[in-house]
């Protein structure tokens, strides 16, 4: 399996290279940082989805037309 890594992840990698050979505590502080927050999205995006997989399923595609409009 190929993997593709973009620019904004590589740039991401280098600036925290660089924040650990500049100050190793603050390099793990943001490593701490971005995991707390990814924990966080975790908790708060599969319950989103679960609720729009549910309401495209309850609510006929009819009503939504009706309420949001045709082009939305």
């Amino acid at each position: 399996m190929k993997l593709k890594i973009d620019k904004m992840t590589i740039t991401a990698v280098l600036l925290l290279i660089g924040t650990a050979i500049y100050s190793y505590t603050q390099a793990f502080s943001a490593v701490g940082n971005a995991s707390f927050q990814f924990l966080e999205m975790l908790k708060i995006v599969p319950p989103i989805f679960l609720m729009i997989g549910l309401l495209d399923v309850w609510v006929p595609r009819e009503t939504m037309i009706k309420m949001m409009g045709d082009k939305s």
